[in-house]
């Protein structure tokens, strides 16, 4: 976060004072010597937004397949070699790179979509309406106050959430990176989804809903709202979709049980 001057202007009046402004960086990754990709990001956590990156790709199915990892965060590096029977081909992904609706110039192999199908979350776990409603009023401060999102309006939250307290907090000039520093955070750790929520700042846009998946997310909310593609993808993986997420209303999309008592269930 930097310090800058700016000049405020409210109707005719005008003064000059200090505001902040978010960081951006360049991150290069390697993976087994090879430049697989530059994300545009926030300059941290770069190891989660690495791993998390080749998680939510495809490239690795667990930190089992991750021999190492060099971190240079002056210079926005890092380096991954995959451990051994690892597949990895440099053509393979470079040739199915797509530009996805995301921000900071998001991208993904979008041949490798196939790969990627998942079976249908193997979990009931619920959650309550108030603990939804927690979490939504944590999300301004972060848990414990002074986030970026609250002080510059610049940046995308992405937080794990395991129905009482946040476990992973991450910021990102990019929707897409904030997911991603909390997936590989997730995997590094190996932390179990399955009984998690995830909350975005950002649109719901299939990939979005895709890395969640992939994790074994099984509650997605978001401030904002998702596409017809990532409705499909939720419903076909029983995953919980929430919009709209704002003080105490949010509307839910998909597979509404997980939240509400089947009472209050009208089909």
């Amino acid at each position: 976060m930097d310090t800058i001057k700016i000049w405020k202007v409210v109707n005719t009046d005008s003064q000059q004072m200090d505001d902040v402004v978010a960081r951006e960086a360049p991150l290069t990754l390697f993976v087994n010597d090879i430049e697989l990709v530059t994300l545009l990001c926030t300059p941290a956590d770069f190891k989660d937004l690495a791993v998390g990156f080749l998680y939510s790709e495809g490239v690795i199915s667990g930190v089992d397949d991750l021999a190492r990892i060099s971190v240079n965060a002056s210079k926005g590096i890092v380096w991954i070699t995959l451990g051994d029977g690892v597949a990895f081909s440099e053509e393979e992904y470079h040739r199915g790179r797509a530009v996805t609706s995301g921000c900071a110039r998001g991208q993904t192999f979008a041949h490798l979509a196939d790969k990627l199908a998942l079976p249908p979350l193997d979990t009931q776990h619920r959650f309550s309406i108030d603990q939804i409603y927690g979490l939504v009023k944590q999300l301004q401060t972060g848990g414990d106050g002074g986030s970026l999102y609250e002080r510059t309006g610049c940046v995308h939250v992405a937080m794990l959430f395991d129905g009482d307290k946040i476990l992973v907090f991450r910021e990102d000039i990019g929707r897409h990176n904030a997911v991603d520093k909390v997936v590989g955070y997730s995997v590094i750790h190996g932390i179990d989804c399955s009984d998690k929520a995830i909350m975005v700042t950002g649109r719901l846009s299939s990939e979005m809903v895709m890395k969640a998946a992939r994790l074994g997310i099984p509650l997605v909310v978001s401030r904002t709202a998702p596409t017809s593609s990532a409705l499909k993808i939720a419903d076909e993986a029983g995953m919980t979709l929430v919009g709209f997420a704002r003080g105490r209303r949010m509307n839910i999309y998909s597979h509404p049980y997980r939240i509400l008592e089947n009472n209050n269930i009208n089909e």
